[in-house]
């Protein structure tokens, strides 16, 4: 139970000095009354020791001293220069052939390709339903000696929606005038 009038007085001391993290501090502290005094020392990263001596009191509030024992060392990058050889890859035929295609009645998205590359000769094919029905398909070719060539066809007879207007007739009726007589019946 705590004593609100019991006089406030305590002394406690520690250390830690692990040299496998290089964790090294030490902290010790008094109190007698209103007055406390006390210190703590860490290892900073630099190599030196810093000591805070501190007190507090009612009178000159706190204060902290601080010293640093030890020469900072701050360590150099080491810079090695690596040579890297180039890799040289064999010339060899460039050759590839894919096939893909999507059909999905949700969205109504119809696609396909494929393309077959035997050295510079290249050989394909897509196609594509088109908005008004129709299917889009594309042959190609391409080589050093033609350049690139394609033939574009149709399939299917185009679907265009009619527009529907729809008449819109104002209607005659009794309205509310400057006078509280209807207008245009």
């Amino acid at each position: 139970m705590y004593n609100k009038d019991s006089y406030p007085k305590y002394k406690f001391a520690y250390g830690v000095n692990d040299p496998h993290t290089g964790d090294h501090k030490s902290q010790a502290e008094e109190r007698d009354g209103d007055a406390v005094k006390g210190y703590y020392t860490v290892a900073d990263p630099d190599g030196t020791l810093r000591t805070v001596h501190y007190t507090a009191d009612d009178h000159n509030g706190f204060n902290a001293v601080v010293e640093r024992q030890g020469i900072p060392v701050h360590p150099v990058p080491v810079v090695e220069k690596v040579v890297v050889e180039p890799v040289v890859y064999e010339k060899a035929p460039a050759k590839y052939e894919f096939k893909y295609g999507v059909e999905d009645p949700h969205t109504g998205d119809k696609k396909q390709q494929s393309e077959v590359r035997v050295g510079d000769v290249v050989k394909g094919e897509y196609s594509l339903a088109e908005p008004d029905g129709t299917i889009r398909v594309v042959k190609y070719t391409a080589d050093p000696h033609n350049g690139f060539n394609a033939v574009v066809s149709r399939i299917g007879h185009a679907a265009h929606p009619q527009i529907v207007q729809k008449a819109v007739v104002a209607s005659h009726g009794l309205g509310l005038g400057l006078d509280g007589y209807g207008y245009g019946h």
